[in-house]
């Protein structure tokens, strides 16, 4: 292997690390997601999310 293809394959590990931390940190953060979630929110609340997201 010559020295070109040394440094893409250390580029690639390195992509690769990243991608696998940055993808746990975003699986992290949606389980823990529930649980900053509200049960019950105010009807108030309720129609500006409805309104957000076009649900009315």
């Amino acid at each position: 292997m010559d020295g070109a293809s040394k440094r893409f394959g250390g580029q690639l590990a390195d992509y690769r690390t990243r991608a696998r931390g940055s993808g746990e940190k975003i699986l992290s953060d949606l389980r823990q997601a529930p649980a900053r979630t509200p049960r019950q929110v105010s009807g108030q609340e309720a129609r500006m999310t409805r309104s957000r997201y076009g649900l009315s």
